[in-house]
């Protein structure tokens, strides 16, 4: 039998978008996110979302009964005030101005503040992990800040790569932070996919389409990042000790023969969260395993 949804990450959400207004602020939305660029990103936002989850999450349209960008939000301080403190203090007045503007905050499922150029903040980006609230800011509003944040939101840590100097393919090596840029959790630009181990651990492939491979045999790989066609398995995993698997993607939408003819390779911990992507052809040109090449793991 199907499992049961994901009541979190899965079904019609309504978004909130907070728009500060500080006591210094030379204008309503002088620092914050436009009427029009709200919509504009809201709608792409929509559209990337039904793709990446095959229509598991459905972001409410903009309007009334559905998602929604608030006025400008009187704080009360000046933006100084914030700076560096998006979610320990921004975000918590933002949605109490909001409540005190009228808005249910429960009628909405996510929520996050956006600022411009002030207060001062060291990132584009920032969300709770597992958790709702999000700033984005500097008027960072682009689709891959706001997926990767959302991300976050749905549970998701950053996708890494496993840098091994160009030495081997697994072995002693270093993390690099956001380093795969082919997800939006790592450095990935606008419609890029989630990995399949991500969205295997939020549920928009479910378990019997994420093979655990315990058995040598023939595994057909559809592709993890187009529309579905039909069931089959979108991502392939194998144990390799008690806290670690590899996991095998194939992207179709990522540009160049490599992702066409080849698996993406990486390996994460047990829930597949944890994603670290691994270079199969180290000292050559590509990172994807070819059709007709072997890896081997001896340990």
């Amino acid at each position: 039998l199907p499992v049961a949804a994901s009541g979190y990450t899965e079904g019609y959400k309504r978004m909130l978008f907070l728009r500060p207004r500080f006591s210094d602020s030379s204008s309503a939305l002088a620092d914050t996110i436009s009427d029009a660029r709200a919509t504009a990103l809201m709608n792409e936002f929509i559209n990337h979302m039904n793709n990446l989850s095959w229509g598991r999450i459905r972001i409410a349209p903009l309007g009334p009964g559905g998602s929604q960008f608030t006025p400008a939000l009187a704080i009360g301080r000046p933006a100084g005030d914030y700076d560096n403190a998006g979610l320990s203090r921004l975000y918590p007045d933002a949605r109490a101005a909001a409540a005190a503007a009228g808005f249910v905050l429960s009628d909405f499922a996510f929520a996050g503040v956006f600022t411009n150029g002030r207060p001062a903040a060291g990132y584009a980006g920032l969300a709770y992990v597992g958790g709702v609230g999000m700033h984005l800011a500097n008027g960072y509003y682009g689709l891959s800040v706001f997926t990767h944040e959302f991300g976050h939101n749905l549970g998701l840590p950053h996708a890494h790569t496993w840098d091994t100097g160009d030495n081997s393919i697994i072995g002693d090596g270093s993390n690099v932070e956001y380093g795969n840029n082919h997800d939006p959790m790592g450095s990935g630009g606008d419609g890029m996919h989630y990995t399949s181990s991500h969205k295997t651990s939020i549920d928009w492939i479910p378990d019997g389409e994420s093979a655990r491979v315990t058995a040598a045999g023939v595994y057909r790989l559809h592709v993890s990042d187009e529309p579905r066609n039909g069931n089959g398995f979108r991502g392939l995993r194998v144990s390799r000790d008690a806290g670690r698997d590899y996991w095998f993607d194939y992207r179709a939408t990522l540009s160049g023969t490599e992702f066409e003819r080849g698996l993406v390779l990486h390996f994460t911990n047990k829930q597949g969260e944890d994603s670290y992507r691994v270079d199969a052809l180290p000292r050559q040109s590509g990172l994807t395993l070819p059709v007709g090449k072997t890896f081997t793991d001896v340990a």
